[in-house]
């Protein structure tokens, strides 16, 4: 790699200038001198901060261990303020009775007057029967690989899995297996071929 006169050094130094690549060695990396083991980035990239190569340390090998310093950003979560109502705590008989009670009973007033006064008292039947909550949520980074098909297959698999814990039947066992082979096969597959869909960050 460091000498210019080296027919195969020029070949993979044009190389590296063709798709804007740099390599970070300028060392040697072989007991007998010159750079034999590249250590290769994008060129507008910073992720390698330093690196150079150790004096050999050991017998084994002709080589000597090269040093990295690599500058990583993780990327922070955003959080997130959410509305929502336990409706699922809902008595229905005791709904239904507080429903009947606050029944309208003003055929005299206007029609806007009384589609207000049928709204203001839903809202308030159901603000006591599942009052409205707000927590913060953390919103995690998305990938191209987590798409519909993977998440749907995960949701199955914990429904599965949840049936399996309350049965402990071997079907359902089985079953469990099952999807959770198909979705360690499909994350592996699509982690291998699709990018994180934020290529600025990284960890």
């Amino acid at each position: 790699m460091d000498v210019p006169s080296d027919y195969e050094a020029r070949l993979m130094n044009q190389l590296l200038d063709q798709f804007n690549l740099t390599q970070c060695i300028s060392e040697p990396t072989h007991i007998a001198g010159h750079t034999l083991d590249p250590v290769i980035t994008r060129t507008d990239d910073t992720i390698v901060t330093l690196a150079n190569s150790l004096d050999h340390i050991d017998d084994f090998s002709y080589h000597f261990p090269i040093k990295c310093q690599l500058y990583f950003f993780k990327p922070v979560n955003s959080n997130h303020i959410i509305q929502f109502r336990n409706v699922k705590k809902i008595k229905p008989a005791a709904f239904s009775r507080s429903i009947e009670m606050d029944a309208l009973g003003h055929s005299s007033i206007s029609f806007d007057l009384i589609v207000q006064h049928y709204s203001d008292e839903c809202k308030t039947v159901v603000d006591l029967h599942a009052l409205l909550k707000s927590k913060c949520v953390s919103i995690r980074q998305s990938y191209l690989w987590f798409d519909c098909k993977l998440k749907c297959t995960c949701t199955k698999q914990r429904k599965v899995e949840d049936r399996y814990l309350k049965t402990r039947l071997p079907e359902n066992r089985l079953v469990y297996i099952i999807l959770r082979s198909a979705v360690k096969s499909m994350a592996g597959i699509k982690k291998n071929v699709l990018p994180i869909m934020n290529h600025g960050c990284s960890w």
